[in-house]
């Protein structure tokens, strides 16, 4: 599975859009971007989360595609997936992005002004669009890197651990409990998102974001905006489909500004506890167990033994407490000396 399967297709892309489509690939997949470099980057951060996937879970993920913006994922995915990638992410498109918030500033003024003369329209929409520039930036490269290889991790840990035909379709990640599947997904980050991580772990009172026992029994805080990021973007686009994933796809979406305040303010407790209580877990694991036992615990939880009985059963093996209360113990314990 390698470039030269959808050649064709990404040909056909090309001549659609007008746009040049570069692709490169290795053994951990290939990615399609608007130019080599941005293929080479998405590409390298296939190749680092794989390895981070087989340190932590001791299976090698099937070879993915990442393709740049939704508009080429769709087009390239019949082509993908009869080359072989169950997996396509796409990732996100600047360029794509903008046209998309022209376009919807230009509706809201011919929605305002009808009748205005084109070019006065094109003006508007110019000064506008420049006003709101702040809304789409760029992400660091090393940023954008873990960023790719959470995503990912996200979708290997499905596919290797709870795939939908033994475990039916997923609430908000997968099937797993929301805390195990989060921690696949930090467990492939790098760089300075990590390293923000690990620093966020305890206030300067020395309190960490969440409990242990609250973060190992709720929801994740996004799993209920899913339908409401979904609506919203929905309404930011006039409805419509023209970027809309295929059927039981992904789809890219990035909010900015104050549709992504709006949101966040629904979340049940502000999500980035979430990951920075995952990140440290998977550290306490990894310092007590000498590695985290993640492939074992997802297994057991899978054959539905939940965590508990799992420690009873098989945490002392692991250097673990063997039930949740002595669990917490042990953990305020780890927080105390790290």
């Amino acid at each position: 599975m390698d470039c030269g399967a959808i050649a064709a297709a990404i040909l056909a892309l090309s001549t659609q859009t007008g746009e040049t489509y570069e692709c490169a690939d290795s053994e951990a997949g290939l990615a399609v971007a608007r130019d080599r470099a941005s293929a080479e980057h998405f590409l390298q951060a296939m190749e680092t989360g794989q390895q981070a996937f087989i340190h932590h879970f001791d299976r090698t993920p099937a070879p993915a595609a990442i393709v740049h913006g939704n508009a080429a994922r769709n087009s390239l995915t019949p082509a993908l997936e009869a080359a072989g990638f169950g997996r396509v992410l796409p990732w996100i498109d600047v360029a794509e992005e903008a046209e998309q918030q022209r376009l919807r500033i230009r509706a809201q003024i011919e929605a305002q002004a009808p009748g205005l003369p084109d070019a006065q329209i094109d003006a508007m929409v110019a000064r506008t669009q420049a006003g709101r520039a702040d809304e789409i930036t760029t992400i660091e490269p090393e940023i954008e890197r873990a960023a790719i290889a959470h995503e990912l991790g996200h979708l290997w840990y499905i596919d290797n651990f709870w795939p939908i035909e033994s475990h039916g379709a997923a609430h908000y990640g997968g099937q797993a409990p929301d805390w195990l599947d989060e921690m696949a997904g930090v467990a492939l980050e790098t760089g300075a998102l990590l390293d923000d991580r690990r620093a966020q772990l305890r206030d300067s009172d020395g309190q960490t974001p969440l409990p242990l026992e609250e973060f190992l029994r709720i929801e994740h805080p996004l799993a209920t905006l899913a339908a409401a990021i979904a609506e919203r973007t929905e309404m930011m686009s006039g409805g419509s489909t023209s970027d809309a994933a295929p059927e039981g796809g992904m789809r890219m979406i990035r909010l900015s500004g104050d549709d992504a305040e709006a949101l966040m303010a629904e979340a049940s407790i502000d999500p980035s506890s979430y990951y920075i209580m995952a990140r440290g877990f998977l550290d306490y694991l990894s310092d007590r167990a000498g590695a985290a036992p993640l492939a074992e615990i997802s297994t057991a939880l899978g054959n539905e033994t939940d965590f508990e009985t799992w420690l009873a059963t098989e945490g002392a093996r692991h250097g673990l407490p063997t039930s949740l209360d002595a669990l917490d113990a042990d953990w305020e314990t780890w927080l105390a000396n790290r």
